[in-house]
């Protein structure tokens, strides 16, 4: 907005501390993802003065990133309406859902995969975006809602973890996640069976 310019250099020429625990991770995460979404509702990229249009596009891009938890924890959640109420979320045939839908993901996932290069694994990007939603998805809208909200915390950096260990306590979101997809998945089971002791429900329009 000064009228500063950036220059891309591909040489790598920094190096830092990493955060040696999840928890730790998560909480670097939410600071960041909270800041960037108080930037966009503070000083909005695309109606600042001073900025390109490819600068507006880019910069939105960036402050919008963190706000993946919303659809990705509905991409995880919304199967479960049909698999466990029978109930129809999303009208339309099957098969003709599939055929939309399909070649979009293969095409993101490849076009991602060329521009990202060895850099960033598109398997292990849906992975790690998927363990961060439950945590990043309150920060995230509370920011939109109330941008001046929230303080700023340093995360600590340079110990070292001697054992391997399972944090329950960071984990439990995920895990419940996990355990209401598999219950889904027992529905869906019996249902397609038709198991005499199971009586689901059926969608709204029927089979």
């Amino acid at each position: 907005m000064k009228g500063w310019n950036t220059a891309y250099i591909n040489i790598p020429q920094s190096a830092g501390l990493a955060t040696e625990r999840l928890s730790a991770h998560v909480k670097q995460r939410i600071r960041w993802a909270r800041g960037m979404v108080q930037i966009l509702r503070i000083e909005n990229p695309l109606f600042a003065r001073g900025l390109t249009t490819a600068q507006r596009i880019c910069y939105f891009n960036a402050m919008t990133h963190f706000l993946y938890a919303l659809p990705r924890l509905i991409f995880l959640t919304a199967p479960l309406i049909y698999l466990i109420f029978g109930m129809t979320n999303i009208p339309g045939l099957w098969a003709a859902i599939v055929v939309y839908a399909v070649p979009h993901l293969v095409m993101s996932n490849m076009t991602n995969s060329r521009i990202q290069g060895r850099h960033r694994h598109s398997f292990w990007d849906e992975i790690y975006e998927t363990v961060l939603a439950p945590f990043i998805l309150l920060p995230t809208l509370l920011a939109l809602i109330s941008p001046r909200r929230g303080g700023f915390s340093v995360t600590a950096k340079g110990g070292v973890v001697e054992r391997q260990y399972f944090d329950v306590r960071i984990a439990w979101p995920l895990l419940m996640l996990l355990a209401f997809n598999c219950f889904g998945l027992l529905c869906a089971a019996a249902r397609l069976f038709r198991f005499p002791s199971f009586h689901a429900p059926v969608g709204l329009g029927g089979w």
